[in-house]
């Protein structure tokens, strides 16, 4: 398949997919709004795009975003200005096409260039013709140097262009993780990311999710960690589906199916998800309920709440398809005490809000928009919300602790703060993960995954029992 689209193809205000992206890319450059909900709302707006034009916006608008700083460089090795000094609209055009030129190997160099100067031509900035051509002509002649980095940079320096990371947070895992680690997970990063899910076996079985999905040319493989999780390929529309829209499966990464897992869901056991949304952890300790069960009268419930009615519109879309009778869905705000919730749960998840450097695979802008400024107020706000949230564990009751990212203030250190400050134990979580996880934290009750390394997103999980 040729992934070369010419502005022939004209789709809804005569716009191609080409000029899509670029628009797309001044929304999440410019105007500050997330990857993954620009790309969402793009093809919803643009539903009349075939299946190729939709994968070729897709990973165009991605792969600029998750490659930017090495962009960026390459540009800089031939612009007469800094990039932030560009004009908006030239400075992402540049960085989409330098990114076909660089990243597509079907596309035509030559069919970038020109289809870049229509597009300035379109706008009418006819005076910055030359500049655009004269840099994107340079990259191609020297296409072999592609991103090729000085010898004597920085180790940190190098990685960060090499990958698109910033260089902070480079230097922080260098010191934290050996360099092959360090380079693993930034590698993971670029590549695509598996469709994953967990079958509701409650509602279908292993094997028949499996032979349904196959008959409609969806390719499944085994997942790493669980029997239950699958990847999936050759998917286009969930919606699509029909064991979908039924609820027989679950999208849900590997490393949040821990949380459900490690919790030791019991039949009867009162469940509260603090930070719910989009429903993923909820959704699956509602289907262990049931099956803990086993035609038993008392299923058990689970609490999903969230801050917003937005946020719990979400829960409800997949409660809606799932059809599960033992959630309840509430807007509530993790940092306020309620009282009556008090020692309310056997089981409370607060997977909290978190700078999010574990799943920049997923929410590549991410690595744009973290500070170390940021970092240390959700670290501040993830322990205000923990000394709230204590307070509806019952006695003897269990705590998970998760995040995703890679971070020991988010992370290592409120494992920490649970049990010196806070009346909790650390539980060990071997008991409920597969060997190839076991070590010595595991023992003590927490687990930092590491993407590149495991197989899975970067996502920390702590286990905690309340002492009493």
């Amino acid at each position: 398949m040729t992934e070369y689209t010419t502005s022939k193809s004209k789709e809804k205000g005569n716009k191609n997919p080409r000029e899509l992206v670029l628009e797309m890319l001044i929304k999440i450059f410019e105007e500050g709004q997330y990857c993954h909900t620009v790309i969402r709302q793009t093809l919803s707006e643009y539903s009349e795009l075939g299946k190729r034009d939709r994968a070729f916006v897709t990973r165009l608008c991605r792969g600029t975003v998750e490659r930017c700083l090495t962009l960026d460089f390459e540009i800089e090795k031939y612009a007469s200005l800094k990039i932030k000094k560009m004009k908006p609209l030239i400075r992402n055009l540049l960085r989409m096409s330098v990114y076909q030129i660089g990243y597509f190997s079907q596309t035509p160099p030559s069919a970038v260039c020109n289809e870049a100067v229509n597009i300035v031509k379109k706008r009418k900035i006819y005076g910055l013709t030359g500049f655009v051509n004269g840099i994107l002509r340079q990259i191609v002649q020297h296409k072999d140097e592609f991103a090729k980095l000085p010898e004597k940079m920085p180790l940190s320096q190098q990685i960060s262009i090499q990958y698109s990371i910033p260089e902070w947070i480079i230097k922080e895992w260098l010191i934290r993780f050996k360099k092959e680690t360090t380079i693993a997970m930034c590698k993971a990063f670029l590549e695509d990311s598996p469709l994953t899910i967990r079958v509701n076996e409650s509602k279908k079985s292993i094997l028949e999710l499996k032979e349904e999905l196959i008959t409609q040319e969806v390719t499944v493989k085994r997942a790493h960690l669980f029997p239950d999780a699958f990847y999936l390929e050759g998917v286009d529309r969930l919606s699509q589906l029909k064991s979908f829209s039924i609820g027989a499966f679950q999208v849900q990464d590997e490393s949040s199916m821990c949380i459900a897992r490690v919790a030791g869901i019991c039949a009867g056991d009162v469940i509260l998800d603090v930070c719910a949304a989009p429903g993923g952890k909820a959704l699956h300790a509602a289907e262990l309920l049931c099956q803990k069960a086993d035609g038993k009268k008392e299923i058990g419930k689970v609490i999903a709440r969230d801050i917003s009615k937005e946020k719990t519109a979400l829960i409800l879309e997949n409660l809606q398809r799932t059809k599960y009778s033992n959630i309840t869905v509430q807007i509530k705000d993790a940092t306020v005490f309620y009282p009556e919730d008090e020692a309310l749960a056997d089981i409370v998840f607060a997977d909290l809000p978190c700078s999010g450097l574990g799943i920049l695979g997923r929410k590549p802008d991410i690595r744009y928009k973290t500070t170390k400024e940021l970092r240390e107020r959700l670290a501040k706000l993830q322990r205000e919300i923990l000394t709230v949230i204590c307070r509806y564990v019952k006695p003897k009751g269990v705590l998970i602790y998760s995040t995703c990212t890679i971070s020991e203030e988010e992370n290592e250190q409120n494992y920490s703060f649970l049990i010196s400050e806070l009346g909790f134990e650390a539980e060990s979580l071997d008991d409920y993960l597969p060997s190839i996880l076991h070590s010595t934290t595991t023992k003590k009750g927490y687990l930092q995954l590491l993407p590149g390394v495991h197989q899975t997103d970067g996502f920390f999980l702590a286990k905690v029992r309340k002492k009493g």
